[in-house]
């Protein structure tokens, strides 16, 4: 058996150079065995690392995770804890969005409001190999509020159309930890605001009757992130602004309709200046 820290972890699937050539071994040789353990608690230090600017990721980390936990031969476990448990309580999440549509002559202005949340608590309980009580509650809290207005103007009697877009929107974040059993010693809290307003412009054309294609560039032009860390005994906070993630993003996409009343929507975003950032989503939606 061979147990991986959270950095021979990262590094072992994204910079198997930086390992030592004898851990390498040691790692290939437990993989023939399936015998490659991870701790649970290094999925909570990978979020926090990520969440504290001092860990990237070519994907979302939670993919990086997901990818890690779909291996045949690497298991998960409370190493050096086998009397702790981790348990997920009920996830509450809501999302709300609002849309008004003027037209203007053969145009049309655009209004949306979104509104999503959700939170995630979750607890660990139990003792270590030395008998220390565990007792620990955390939770993952999540709110986003977006403004957009978008002006569509048609040409070619329709089939083509540019659509200008602006907005505000605000996101926060809260990752939190408190122990039950030493509040003074190991209560965590860390929480990321972030303002900002994008301006965007794309096209689309009718290429066929029943599809659409789309692409677009959107930017970020003002972005205010604030970061609080917080420990039972201090806090500290930064104020960033135009940080590296307000790059170009580029989307491109395909809409079909198959019926009427029906759209079925292939989305395909990318960062300009970093292609590996590509992520895509599906949706198909009802009007009535």
């Amino acid at each position: 058996m061979v147990l991986l820290d959270t950095h021979a972890w990262v590094w072992w699937l994204t910079k198997p150079d930086m390992l030592p050539k004898k851990a390498t071994q040691v790692i290939r040789a437990a993989m023939k065995d399936y015998d490659v353990h991870i701790s649970t608690m290094s999925t909570w230090e990978i979020a926090m690392l990520v969440a504290r600017g001092r860990l990237e990721f070519a994907t979302d980390y939670r993919e990086f995770i997901r990818q890690t936990q779909r291996l045949a031969f690497v298991k998960f476990v409370a190493a050096g804890n086998e009397n702790i448990s981790i348990k997920s309580g009920t996830p509450f999440s809501l999302g709300v969005l609002t849309r008004y549509v003027m037209p203007v002559g053969q145009d049309k202005l655009i209004a949306a409001v979104n509104v999503d949340t959700f939170k995630v608590p979750y607890e660990i309980r139990g003792a270590t190999t030395t008998n220390v009580l565990r007792s620990r509650d955390g939770s993952t809290k999540v709110f986003n509020l977006n403004v957009d207005l978008a002006y569509h103007q048609n040409f070619q009697e329709g089939k083509l159309k540019i659509i200008y877009s602006a907005g505000v929107g605000s996101t926060s974040m809260t990752l939190a930890m408190a122990d039950n059993i030493a509040p003074a010693t190991y209560n965590n809290e860390l929480s990321i605001t972030q303002f900002f307003i994008p301006l965007g412009v794309a096209a689309e054309h009718k290429t066929f009757e029943t599809l659409k294609t789309r692409i677009g560039v959107r930017k970020n032009v003002i972005s205010n992130k604030k970061t609080v860390d917080k420990t039972a005994t201090t806090s500290n906070t930064t104020e960033t602004s135009f940080y590296a993630d307000d790059e170009l993003l580029v989307a491109m996409g395909l809409g079909w309709t198959p019926a009427e009343k029906v759209q079925v929507d292939l989305a395909m975003n990318a960062n300009a200046f970093k292609p590996d950032t590509f992520f895509s989503a599906i949706s198909a939606r009802y009007h009535y």
